[in-house]
């Protein structure tokens, strides 16, 4: 079902949020957000690697607060 604000906080791998991001992205609509907890955590390596490669795929950062990071597609 699409949708507007997308949520990902699930496993904390780089591969479970490479995982997580694969399955779920398709699923938002254009101009839509997408959040993700921990990105700015020391504590995560593989969800902030993860939230990287999306800024060389287009996304750009929105907002932040705290661990949490809302990217939106260029």
């Amino acid at each position: 079902m699409p949708c507007a604000i997308l949520m990902v906080d699930a496993g904390h791998t780089y591969e479970d949020a490479k995982s997580d991001l694969k399955t779920w992205t398709p699923f938002l609509l254009p101009g839509g957000l997408l959040l993700m907890h921990d990105v700015i955590c020391d504590g995560f390596p593989g969800v902030k690697r993860a939230a990287s490669e999306l800024l060389g795929k287009g996304w750009r950062v929105v907002a932040s607060a705290d661990s949490l990071v809302a990217f939106a597609q260029r």
